[in-house]
């Protein structure tokens, strides 16, 4: 009975998770910088949209947070000195980038790899 609980939460929770990876997102800005120095400002339509255009080595630039690296498909770490290396899933750094964005319209960048 336990893991008929779980399984029923997991697939409930698995289409929250989807379901917030495609809701639009309004009003989230970022500088978007190239692998050649080339950049400029965009918009952010979703997390899914933030997904596609960050791949792994990827670097965003928080006005709170500092810098976070992307080291694998979905995941991303602080690279500041002295802080917590927890990983944070692209919707919590999503998450974040809005608040500072409601908060004071910090437009966060995005360094490409150009891998």
């Amino acid at each position: 009975m336990a893991n008929n609980e779980f399984t029923k939460l997991y697939n409930e929770t698995r289409a929250k998770r989807d379901e917030l990876y495609n809701m639009p997102i309004t009003k989230l800005k970022v500088w978007f910088v190239e692998e050649n120095g080339l950049g400029n400002v965009g918009d952010v339509e979703s997390c899914r949209d933030f997904t596609l255009i960050t791949d792994r080595g990827s670097v965003v630039i928080s006005g709170t947070l500092g810098p976070f690296l992307k080291v694998n498909d979905g995941f991303w770490i602080r690279t500041a000195p002295s802080v917590s290396k927890k990983l944070w899933s692209d919707l919590d750094l999503v998450n974040q980038l809005i608040l500072e964005y409601e908060d004071n319209e910090y437009i966060t960048t995005i360094i490409d790899p150009g891998l």
